[in-house]
């Protein structure tokens, strides 16, 4: 049985918008696409009922957390449990930067469920990287969302802090820092290498949704990663 990789999403909670990702992982671990129920799911605890359920016996895995997932697979890494083999954060944190989420939860109370809403946040999660296949996913994922929903995530990340549960992780982690990130600062990476010294950082070409944009980087600096393991 070979490794599989958990593949935690971001805000959105799609499985969907990170299948090609999963995809590029394919030759060398075994995608498992977790996916956070567009209701019901509004904080970490919630989140990681979904996650535990996703872990199969027995089986040797690593955590890939995207944005909003940090903090919980930091926590999760953090209790060091069987199977676990390493811990990736895309894009991510242990604890918010700022000041970002501060700014979208008016906006997301301000705008309904819609095409605006969709434009707004992907403008800050896509950027130039933006076409049109991806614009109509990331659409069809977050107009499944309701304002409160996206709002009590975003409260939830601004107050996660598990840098203490980085810092007692055993296994190997792995920072991919997006190098145009428009959502979270480059000082979260910093910081989560003050609290992990053996964190490795790498930058990789693309926006903050860094799976959608850019899997195959993603995937090769996974695959270097893996086979040190």
């Amino acid at each position: 049985m070979g490794i599989a990789a958990l593949i935690l999403p971001g805000l959105d909670g799609s499985a969907a918008l990170r299948r090609g990702f999963g995809q590029a992982l394919q030759s060398f671990a075994e995608p498992v696409l977790v996916s956070y129920p567009p209701e019901g799911v509004s904080s970490y605890a919630q989140a990681r009922v979904v996650v535990d359920r996703a872990i199969s016996a027995g089986q040797a895995y690593v955590l890939v957390a995207e944005s909003f997932s940090g903090p919980l697979a930091c926590a999760i890494a953090g209790a060091n449990p069987d199977g676990l083999r390493g811990l990736i954060l895309c894009a991510s944190f242990a604890r918010y930067p700022g000041p970002w989420p501060g700014a979208l939860v008016p906006l997301v109370r301000a705008l309904p469920p819609g095409p605006l809403l969709g434009m707004a946040l992907r403008s800050l999660m896509l950027g130039r990287w933006s076409t049109p296949a991806r614009a109509s996913a990331f659409q069809d994922a977050v107009s499944r969302l309701s304002p409160a929903i996206l709002r009590s995530r975003l409260r939830a990340a601004v107050q996660a802090d598990a840098r203490s549960a980085l810092a007692s992780t055993a296994v190997p982690v792995l920072f991919l820092k997006a190098s145009s990130d428009r959502v979270v600062a480059a000082s979260a990476a910093l910081e989560a290498q003050s609290r992990c010294h053996s964190m490795e950082l790498r930058c990789v070409d693309g926006p903050h949704s860094l799976l959608q944009a850019n899997p195959d980087g993603c995937s090769q600096e996974i695959r270097a990663f893996l086979r040190q393991l």
